[in-house]
Order: structure tokens, then sequence, then C-alpha cells
């Protein structure tokens, strides 16, 4: 957290109060878990890598991405009924009476959301290394087919096709940016959870929604990915840029939207 954010997180007494609400692992303690367990994670894939089969490595490179994938699933519906909970008593109420803005308000729910679940999103982190290990090596899979296929690059056998270390290295950063934006998905869920509490009073109506909410968001996430993968034709230059304007397209698209709508709903009447 950049030190802008952390006195922002301070200055909000809505974050303030739901900090203290939370007290294990700390977010310094969260911080060495995540890191800990991307070791972990690492050993693990490269381990798997060079002794399971393809198969078992497909399951393993799935599990994997579970873990990056259940933050974003679960944050927004965990938030929802969160918040849901607080506005229910009468902090809110005076809340809701005092000159705070709309923007303070809602950026003091969601700060605080994040903060509560920060041992979700380290998991998700955690496992960042597990899942470029399986991306990049079925990147690689996926180009030599596909050369060998096409000959776009190199009109050579398959057997004995393999990417230069500049692709490679260009594949995993690749996989690395993307997997960071399944990741920062959580800021814009702990939004629409937060805007979906303060819309609807019944905790388990804006539950079912944030799910649902969540599930069609990542399914569209998961399906541009994997159209710009056709698109890039097997070219990992060209995927990079795809995979810029997609990333914009996410910003504007869903996360803007999102945010924005987190606050039209700040003020509604109280009953």
């Amino acid at each position: 957290m950049s030190r802008r954010s952390l006195a922002a997180f301070k200055n909000n007494p809505i974050a303030h109060r739901l900090s203290h609400q939370a007290h294990w692992p700390s977010l310094r303690l969260s911080f060495w878990l995540a890191f800990g367990l991307g070791l972990m994670t690492l050993a693990f894939s490269i381990w798997s890598l060079l002794h399971f089969s393809d198969s078992v490595f497909k399951w393993v490179l799935l599990g994997g991405w579970s873990m990056v994938l259940a933050g974003p699933l679960l944050i927004a519906p965990i938030t929802a009924l969160m918040t849901r909970r607080d506005l229910n008593g009468d902090q809110y109420q005076l809340l809701y009476l005092t000159p705070l803005s709309d923007e303070t308000l809602a950026e003091g729910y969601i700060l605080g959301a994040l903060f509560r679940l920060r041992l979700l999103m380290a998991l998700g982190v955690g496992f960042m290394p597990m899942v470029t290990v399986g991306t990049v090596y079925l990147g690689i899979r996926y180009e030599a087919a596909y050369e060998a296929m096409s000959g776009f690059y190199r009109p050579i056998p398959e057997e004995i096709i393999a990417p230069s270390p500049t692709e490679t290295t260009w594949l995993a950063i690749v996989s690395i940016i993307f997997i960071l934006l399944v990741l920062s998905f959580s800021f814009p869920s702990a939004a629409v959870g937060v805007a979906l509490a303060l819309r609807w009073k019944n905790p388990i109506f804006t539950t079912v929604v944030a799910s649902f909410w969540s599930a069609f968001n990542l399914a569209i996430v998961a399906g541009g990915f994997n159209l710009v993968i056709a698109l890039s034709f097997g070219n990992p230059y060209l995927l990079t840029f795809c995979q810029t304007i997609f990333l914009f397209i996410c910003i504007y698209g869903l996360w803007v939207p999102m945010l924005a709508n987190a606050l039209k709903y700040v003020r509604r009447p109280i009953y």
C-alpha cells in the first residue's frame, strides 16, 4: 500500500473503525504469508512440471487458478454481507447525517472490506507463481504447436521448435500482467458489494446478486483473454498489444462504472 493510499485509509473514519474489527493476521504478516506461500508454490509448480505428467500438471494448474480466482469471486458477496450488517446498526445512521462526502463514505466501506479480507487476497497472491509457471509452459506448447501447423515463424518440425528466450520472457511478463489484472479485480468487486448493500436491505439477495455478478464479470475477463490469444496468431508481441487493449477495456468498461455506481446509492433514504 502506497503512502498516499495508507494516509487515505487512516484518515477515513469508516475504514479506520472497520479495520479495528479485524485482528489476525496483521497487514505486515499478510504480506509475509503471501511471500512465503509464493516461494512454496513456485518450488512445487517447478517440481510438478518436472515429475508429473501433463494431465496431472493441468490439475495442479487448475488448483492454482482456483485459489487466484477465489478472491475476486468471493470478495463481492462477502463485502455485501459485511456492509449490509454494518448498515443495520446505529453508527451508519449517524454517519449518514454527518457532512462526510459520498466518496468518503463509499471509500471507507470499500477499504474496510479489503482490509478485513486481506488474508483471502494474500492467498491469491501466493499462488501467482504456480499459475505463472503453468501458463508460460502451456503458452510455449501452444506457440510450438501453432508454428508446426501454420509455419507462422519457421517451417520446421514441431519436435525441434523452441521459443527463443526473449519470447519466453515476454510470455512470462504477459502472464504476470494478466494474473495481476485478475487479482486487481478485487477492488471493483468490493465496490460492487458496497453498492449492492447500499441499494438493497435484504442481505441474502445482495449476496446472491454479488456472487452472480462476480462470476459473470470474471467469465467476461476469461473469455476476452482467450479471444486475444486467438487474435495474436501465436505471436507473443502481438499478444502483448492485444492484452494492453483488453486491459483498458476492462478498466473503462467494467471497473470505472462499478466504482461510480458505488457512490450512487450512498445517500439513499434510511427508511
